[in-house]
């Protein structure tokens, strides 16, 4: 599990990298999981969330000072600028660049539905909140607030 005293970060050749802070800043772990730029990160328990302009999302996992490739899922567009999971780990959005939010189930990694938010290649953060609301910010001057059920 990525736990509180590391980090990860995605690089411009596709790996991803988890670091350990405890006693110093080294490398546990590192693994190619794209073919280009990582463009967005996210981490909910054990599994690490990355997208690309490759047009994939990919999930893995740290285990044993290995980082695991699980699954690649189809973005259904270019790439994400945001990634994010629900608290409960059931759900995960990915922000595209087209300025749609995409919702996906992380038990099966199932693209689940589309949210038109912002127009093309506008939307910078997206906040979640409690299990079933978020709020997607854009370029656009827009704020979305959103509510799942």
């Amino acid at each position: 599990a990525v736990v509180s005293t590391q980090s990860t970060g995605g690089y411009e050749s596709g790996d991803i990298v988890v670091f350990d802070h405890r006693d110093h800043i080294r490398q546990v772990a590192e693994r190619k999981v794209h073919q280009e730029v990582v463009s967005a990160l996210a981490c909910h328990d054990s599994s690490i969330y990355s997208s690309s302009p490759d047009g994939t999302i990919a999930r893995s996992r740290l285990e044993s000072g290995f980082l695991r490739l699980l699954t690649t899922t189809s973005l259904q567009c270019k790439s994400s600028s945001v990634l994010r999971v629900r608290t409960d780990g059931k759900l995960y959005l990915a922000a595209g660049w087209d300025g749609g939010i995409r919702l996906y189930s992380c038990r099966k990694d199932r693209f689940l539905g589309l949210l038109e938010a912002h127009s093309p290649e506008t939307v910078t953060d997206v906040v979640m909140w409690g299990q079933n609301r978020f709020a997607s910010a854009g370029r656009d001057s827009r704020v979305n607030f959103w509510t799942l059920y």
